[in-house]
C-alpha cells in the first residue's frame, strides 16, 4: 500500500513526508536543487528529533540548465548535519534510494540522496532483484516526557534549553543524568561510523603512488573515461557513495599512500574541504589539489575532455588528448560563426500564454511610467525574451509579485506588474498576494491559467481538472475564489485568445489604486493535444 502526491512545494511535502515517517511508514520526498531551500526549516528543526525511514531526494543542476541558480546542496545537508549520499551509476540511484531507507531508521535522522541533472536524465539496465513485501512499519510513538517526543521546543528550558541538549547528544557533549530523558535520538559517532561501513565506495588501486582522484557521484564516469582515453594505468580512481560526512578512515588511508590527492566534483568544493582539513590532521598526508588550487573548475558539468588536459597537468605528463581538445574547439568556433545568438527557449506552438505576454507588454509600453513587469517560474518565463521581452526582473519561483510590490514602493511611481503561471501561484503566489493587499500594494498581477505545471513535466496541480498525482478524482481549487477570498480590488477573467478583451482587462485594472489581478485563462496546447488523441482513439474503440 503507497500513497504518492504531488504537493503544493516543497516544504508541504517535507512535512507530509516527515509526518509520515512520525507515524512509522517510510516516507521520501523528491525536489529539485532549488526546492531544498523551501523545505530548510522543518528539515533543521526535525534532523534531532529522532526520526527515521524518511529520505529527500534532490537533483542539483550543474552548469544551471535547467535552473535559476548553480547551487550544490551538500552544503545544505552539512549544515542541517544530515547524511548525503550520491549516486554514480542509474543501477546505485535504485540502490541508493532503499539503502538511505535503512541508514536513516539505523542513524534515527533524514538521509539525503543528491542526483545531478545528467544522471537524472541517464538510462541505463537496472538489475532489480527480489521484492521484499514484508511491511516495514516502525511503531508510532507519542511520548509526552520532557525532552522525548516529536516536538522541536522540548518542554525542559533550565538548567539549559531541551533543543540545545539534544544538538549535544548529537556530538556526544550531553550530561549524563540527561540520556535517559531523551530516548532514541541520532548521534554523530553512529553517523560517521555508518558512513565508513558504506557498502557504495568503490576504490580501483593504480599501479602507482603518485596520484589518487577521489570523486563522488556520477563524474566519477567521466574521471575514469578519461584516464582509460590516455592510458594512464597508475592512477588510482576512489569513488565515495557518500559525500557529506566522507568517510574519515578510507580517504586517510588514501591520504596516507598517495604524494597528491586530486579531488573531482560538481559543482562546490564540498568533498575537498572535507579532505583539506583531514589532511591537516595527519602526518605525511598527500597535497590536496581540487577546486581550491585552480586544477578542477567550479562551474558546469564536468566531462573527460575538460578532465583529460587538467590530469595530464597534475601528473606532469604529455598531453594526449590535445586532437580531441582541439577538434571540440574548432567546432565550437565554426557554430558560433554561423549560427545566430539567440537568448532563451521559445513558446510551444498554440501555446496560450502567448497572446496574454504580448498584450502586456504593450500595455506597459503605452502608459506612461516606467512600464515594469516582474516575471516569474512556468512557461511565461519565456517571455523575457525577444520578441515579447515582457520581463524586467526574474528572481525565482513565487517571488515576482513580492519584488513588484518592493518596486511600486521604491518611488518610481505608477502601477507595476507581475506575471506567474496557475502552479505558481498554488505554490507560493498566494501568499504574496495576501500581503500584496494586507499592505495595499500598488501592483497588477497576471495569472496564466493553462492547468498545469506545463514547464516541467505537465503534472497536475489544486486548480487542474480535479485529479490527483495517481488520477483520483478530488476537488479543483477555482483561482478566482481563492483571489476573492484575498480581497484583491478588483479581479478579470479572460480568455487567453482573446487579445481585445485582455488588453481592455490590463488597461482598466492598471486604472485601479491597489492590488489588481487578472486571470488568462486557456488549456496548455500539449494537454489539448492529448485529449484531442485520447478522445480519437475512444471513438475509435467504440466502434
Amino acid at each position: 500500500e503507497m500513497h504518492v502526491e504531488w504537493s503544493a512545494n516543497e516544504k508541504v511535502s517535507y512535512e507530509v513526508a516527515l509526518g509520515a515517517a512520525m507515524g512509522g511508514a517510510r516516507s521520501i520526498a523528491v525536489m529539485k536543487d532549488v526546492g531544498l531551500g523551501w523545505i530548510l526549516d522543518p528539515l533543521l528543526s526535525s534532523t534531532m528529533l529522532g526520526v527515521a525511514g524518511l529520505v529527500i531526494v534532490v537533483a542539483d543542476d550543474p552548469g544551471a540548465e535547467t535552473t535559476q541558480v548553480e547551487e550544490d546542496n551538500r552544503w545544505l545537508a552539512r549544515f542541517a548535519e544530515v547524511p548525503a549520499l550520491e549516486p554514480a551509476t542509474v543501477q546505485d540511484a535504485k540502490e541508493m534510494v532503499a539503502y538511505a531507507f535503512g541508514l536513516s531508521e539505523e542513524l534515527r535522522k533524514p538521509v539525503l540522496v543528491r542526483i545531478t541533472v545528467r544522471l537524472g536524465y541517464s538510462r541505463g539496465m537496472v538489475r532489480l532483484g527480489p521484492i521484499a513485501h514484508a511491511r516495514r512499519r516502525r511503531p508510532a510513538a507519542f511520548k509526552k516526557g520532557v525532552i522525548d517526543g516529536w516536538t522541536g521546543y522540548p518542554t525542559l528550558s533550565w538548567p539549559e534549553s531541551g533543543t540545545a541538549l539534544l544538538h549535544k547528544r548529537y556530538h556526544g557533549e550531553a550530561a549524563a543524568p540527561y540520556l535517559p530523558l531523551m530516548g532514541p535520538r541520532p548521534n554523530e559517532a553512529a553517523v560517521l561510523e555508518a558512513v565508513e561501513a558504506c557498502p557504495f565506495h568503490t576504490v580501483e588501486a593504480g599501479a602507482g603512488r603518485a596520484l589518487c582522484v577521489i570523486t563522488a557521484g556520477l563524474v566519477g564516469r567521466e574521471v575514469r573515461e578519461a584516464l582509460a582515453g590516455a592510458g594512464w594505468t597508475d592512477v588510482t580512481l576512489a569513488s565515495l557513495g557518500v559525500s557529506s560526512p566522507i568517510p574519515r578512515g578510507l580517504v586517510g588511508r588514501l591520504l596516507r599512500e598517495h604524494d597528491t590527492v586530486l579531488v573531482v566534483e560538481e559543482t562546490e568544493p564540498v568533498v575537498e574541504e572535507q579532505v583539506r582539513v583531514l589532511a591537516t590532521e595527519l602526518e605525511g598526508a598527500a597535497r590536496v589539489l581540487g577546486k581550491r588550487t585552480g586544477h578542477i573548475p567550479y562551474c558546469g558539468e564536468i566531462t573527460s575532455e575538460i578532465l583529460g588536459p587538467r590530469l595530464a597537468a597534475v601528473l606532469g605528463r604529455p598531453h594526449p588528448f590535445q586532437p580531441r581538445q582541439e577538434a571540440l574547439e574548432a567546432s565550437i568556433t565554426f557554430l558560433r560563426e554561423r549560427v545566430p545568438f539567440r537568448l532563451g527557449g521559445q513558446f510551444c506552438a498554440g501555446c496560450p500564454e502567448i497572446a496574454p505576454t504580448a498584450v502586456l507588454r504593450k500595455v506597459l509600453d503605452d502608459l506612461p511610467g516606467h512600464g515594469i513587469a516582474c516575471g516569474d517560474s512556468g512557461c511565461g518565463f519565456i517571455a523575457q525574451y525577444e520578441p515579447i521581452n515582457l520581463a524586467d526582473a526574474f528572481i525565482c519561483m513565487g517571488a515576482g509579485l513580492g519584488v513588484a510590490q518592493g518596486l511600486a514602493r521604491s518611488g518610481l511611481g505608477g502601477k507595476v506588474a507581475a506575471v506567474m503561471g496557475d502552479s505558481t501561484f498554488f505554490h507560493s503566489g498566494i501568499v504574496e498576494l495576501i500581503n500584496a493587499v494586507y499592505n495595499r500594494a500598488n501592483v497588477l498581477l497576471l495569472i496564466l491559467d493553462n492547468k498545469a505545471t506545463a514547464e516541467t513535466g505537465q503534472q497536475p496541480h489544486p486548480g487542474a481538472f480535479g485529479i490527483t498525482a495517481t488520477k483520483a478524482r478530488t476537488k479543483e481549487l477555482a483561482l478566482e475564489d481563492l483571489v476573492r477570498a484575498c480581497q484583491a480590488d478588483s479581479l478579470t477573467v479572460v480568455d487567453a485568445w482573446d487579445a481585445k478583451a485582455l488588453e481592455a482587462a490590463y488597461r482598466e485594472a492598471m486604472a485601479v489604486e491597489g492590488v489588481s489581478v487578472v486571470i488568462a485563462r486557456g488549456t496548455c496546447a500539449l494537454i489539448v493535444e492529448r485529449q484531442r488523441k485520447e478522445q480519437k482513439l475512444k471513438q475509435a474503440t467504440a466502434r
